[in-house]
């Protein structure tokens, strides 16, 4: 995100993390988290729900338990 010309915020970060998750594409909302706090973006409760997701969805694919 600190690639394009917006200022990132918690909204934009979010907003990644969520796609990530919905998009089936786990393992990169944990990048972006990290990327958040080097960014000095504090993150919100949204962003700890969000995250909680991209976890339990990953686990579940990796053990097989997502359909």
């Amino acid at each position: 995100m600190r690639e394009a010309t917006v200022e990132p915020s918690v909204i934009s970060y979010n907003s990644g993390i969520s796609a990530c998750t919905y998009g089936e594409q786990w393992q990169q909302a944990f990048p972006l988290r990290s990327e958040m706090r080097e960014a000095k973006v504090g993150p919100s409760v949204i962003s700890y729900s969000s995250g909680a997701v991209s976890y339990t969805h990953l686990r579940a694919h990796e053990t097989g338990a997502y359909g």
